[in-house]
């Protein structure tokens, strides 16, 4: 039935081109309404063309609809009124594995100030770091703390893996070496002064 409304819409097409072009070229500008009579087609056609199945299909075959949906949009059916779309997912742009330090890989001295203080007070409390900036920044630097003496190495890649996950492996963390604009050379001195900065403090607080 849909194949023989289609063939329908093509050969009123096909008929309008044959028997007067200007005719086609008329039903191209758009009407009053602001829609042309050729788009309208094209658009019943579009709907046509689209893959339906039926909501029960898509209960009992979910698998196999959802591999059709990879290729393109697929309606779902029910009552013999389109619900809803199953869409193909978009595919990642091609440097999205190796991003850069774009404006969401930024690093301030704000952001820089702010991660120094938590870590020099020993706060690593995950709801803390997620609110201190970019996650996959501070995930880098959690990582590279586990590394150094005074830090619970298992708790730092664990906070690591919740900021940002894959984050704690050497690959991740290959990646984040790459491109972050942290410098070790600087932040960690740096963090060493705030620590000890702060050690008289807590020592006559005591």
């Amino acid at each position: 039935m849909r194949l023989a409304a289609l063939r329908a819409v093509l050969t009123i097409l096909a008929l309008s081109a044959m028997d007067n072009p200007r005719s086609l070229r008329q039903q191209q500008a758009p009407a009053p309404g602001g829609v042309s009579l050729l788009a309208i087609l094209a658009k019943i056609a579009y709907i046509l063309l689209m893959d339906v199945v039926k909501a029960t299909e898509l209960k009992n075959r979910l698998g196999a609809v959802l591999k059709r949906a990879t290729l393109g949009e697929v309606a779902t059916e029910r009552h013999g009124r389109v619900v809803a779309y199953l869409v193909p997912a978009p595919r990642p742009g091609r440097t999205s594995a190796n991003r850069g330090a774009g404006p969401e890989e930024s690093w301030s001295r704000v952001d820089e100030e702010r991660v120094l203080e938590l870590s020099a007070r020993g706060d690593f409390r995950p709801s803390r770091w997620s609110r201190a900036g970019n996650p996959r920044q501070l995930a880098g630097v959690a990582v590279m703390l586990a590394s150094q003496e005074g830090f619970d190495r298992p708790r730092m890649l664990a906070l690591a893996e919740q900021l940002y996950p894959g984050m704690s492996t050497p690959a991740g963390f290959s990646r984040w070496l790459a491109g972050s604009p942290i410098q070790a050379a600087r932040f960690l001195p740096m963090l060493r002064a705030r620590i000890q900065e702060k050690a008289p403090r807590l020592e006559r607080a005591v």
